[in-house]
């Protein structure tokens, strides 16, 4: 139906989620996107705070299960230890469903506020025209691009979110995985530059 969009990607505040679960009921979207090829994933950052895990998280998982894909970025700006997800039973039926961790590195308090009040997005403070310097440009393009690296690095990564040259492989593979572990994806991946 869209043969040349093959990745969409919304941003939905957990707030929003009690709402996303009576419209996806409502219009069969996970349904209705695996019809067209499509296969969904949510990326979910947490914190060390109990609600991303325990009130986000996992109310998504209980609600759609294996019918989606899950990443979870540990975000080590707030901390590097997580402990309402690592060691839970939780984080263990996430990996049953192939769902992958990826690490979020975490920016100097001082640092990360600067970014922030410079109201840009950071993909436009790495250029030389941004307000920082070029040291703190240096920090912010390393800081994403291990990231990035990160991802692209990983295949079941960069499928699930659209980095490879073969997306259309993840719809049928993916919707027939259930709990494999041994998820075979393409390797190749494009290199696009930050």
């Amino acid at each position: 139906m869209f043969p040349k969009i093959e990745v969409i990607l919304t941003d939905m505040p957990g707030q929003n989620l009690r709402d996303f679960k009576f419209f996806e009921r409502d219009v069969s979207l996970i349904e209705n996107l695996n019809c067209l090829g499509y296969r969904v994933t949510f990326l979910h950052p947490i914190s060390h705070r109990k609600d991303c895990v325990e009130d986000y998280l996992q109310d998504l998982y209980q609600h759609f299960g294996s019918q989606v894909d899950y990443v979870v970025i540990q975000n080590h700006y707030f901390c590097k230890q997580f402990r309402y997800y690592e060691g839970s039973q939780f984080q263990a039926d996430i990996k049953k469903l192939n769902g992958l961790e990826l690490v979020l590195g975490g920016l100097h308090n001082d640092f990360y506020q600067l970014l922030e009040d410079t109201g840009l997005p950071y993909a436009q403070l790495i250029k030389t025209n941004s307000p920082l310097n070029t040291i703190q440009r240096s920090i912010v393009f390393n800081w994403m691009e291990n990231f990035h690296n990160s991802i692209v690095s990983n295949g079941i990564a960069s499928n699930y979110l659209g980095l490879s040259i073969n997306c259309a492989e993840l719809a049928s593979v993916g919707a027939n995985k259930q709990n494999s572990s041994n998820f075979d994806v393409n390797e190749d991946v494009e290199s696009e530059k930050w």
